[in-house]
């Protein structure tokens, strides 16, 4: 199956097992309640830190009487692509017990539209997991095997000078701050349910003409928009893509208040005709697709006329359609 991301063209494959030993697993089951975790050590593959993270009691969407496990990327604002297998290990090295396993096809971590932890919620019943072949001095043992995608280092070649990023963007978000001495004042206003929002023509002129042509059309520098066109959180994270080509932070949310937010975020890109804001969303939205949110994921390509991101909500769709919920 050809790779879906345009970064990951040249790869090497670096890989790795590592065992987490959960050591006094009577006490960690007493001390740690629902949704809360160990976690291994960090263990290094591929350049980045990794660690396991096991939730004893399961998390919120874990069927009754079930322990979650999942692999967590640690190293802030790296982005990395990896799979990994998932094995509670017994203890008998006969082969007659085989232990809990789960396997993931390469995922995208970290960035715009990835995710920073991967697992299973139902990773294996309690009763297994607490059985003699598994649970052994008062510990448990679980193995990831994990490999981890990194871009092949190019030949050695005399050093040139680069150059330095566009600071565009960043001189452009100076004028949405109030303390930015000397800087041409806003010139437009933009009521959005209830909130205001203070804009710059000029800004608007070259980045957005939908929303340029509304202000220049209205009588007053005041533009009202209904706020079932679009909410002010979403406007909010609109207008700074405006000025500084940057997605709202989503660090700290869950993979499906994620994949909202960029659902309505493409929404809103498409209303205003931003065709380069609608392309990095549907890519962040094809990279992110999972079972609990691919259907709302496609009943909005089907809305907005989406042919890439229907075609593969589908695809995804037919391949899961066991897991889909």
């Amino acid at each position: 199956m050809a790779c879906c991301f345009p970064w990951c063209t040249s790869e090497e494959a670096v890989r790795r097992k590592h065992v987490y030993e959960i050591r006094d697993y009577g006490r960690v089951v007493t001390s740690v309640g629902a949704n809360e975790c160990v976690s291994s050590a960090p263990f290094s593959v591929g350049g980045y830190d990794w660690a396991v993270r096991f939730y004893p009691h399961g998390v919120q969407n874990a069927e009754p009487g079930y322990a979650s496990a999942f692999v967590k990327l640690l190293t802030p604002g790296a982005t990395a692509r990896a799979s990994f297998k998932l094995t509670l290990l017994p203890w008998s090295s006969s082969g007659s017990r085989r232990g809990q396993a789960i396997k993931l096809c390469p995922r995208k971590f970290g960035g715009v539209g990835g995710y920073t932890a991967w697992g299973r919620w139902s990773f294996v019943k309690t009763t297994k997991l607490e059985s003699p072949a598994f649970l052994l001095d008062d510990t448990v043992r679980i193995e990831c095997d994990i490999t981890v995608f990194v871009k092949r280092k190019p030949a050695a070649v005399t050093a040139v000078p680069s150059a330095p990023p566009s600071e565009l963007p960043a001189d452009l978000g100076k004028l949405m701050t109030t303390d930015s001495g000397g800087a041409p004042a806003p010139d437009v206003l933009i009521l959005v349910g209830g909130e205001s929002f203070a804009a710059h023509s000029l800004v608007l002129w070259m980045r957005c003409r939908e929303l340029y042509d509304m202000a220049t059309a209205a009588s007053s520098s005041c533009v009202t928009i209904a706020e079932s066109d679009v909410q002010p959180a979403v406007f909010r994270d609109l207008l700074r893509y405006i000025y500084t080509e940057a997605l709202p932070d989503m660090d700290g949310l869950g993979t499906a208040q994620t994949i909202e937010k960029l659902r309505a975020l493409l929404t809103a890109a498409v209303r205003y005709k931003m065709d380069r804001l609608k392309l990095v969303c549907e890519s962040a939205l094809c990279a992110s697709l999972d079972a609990r949110t691919v259907v709302a994921t496609l009943a909005v390509a089907e809305q907005l006329h989406l042919t890439t991101l229907r075609s593969a909500c589908i695809k995804f769709i037919a391949s899961s359609a066991s897991q889909i919920e």
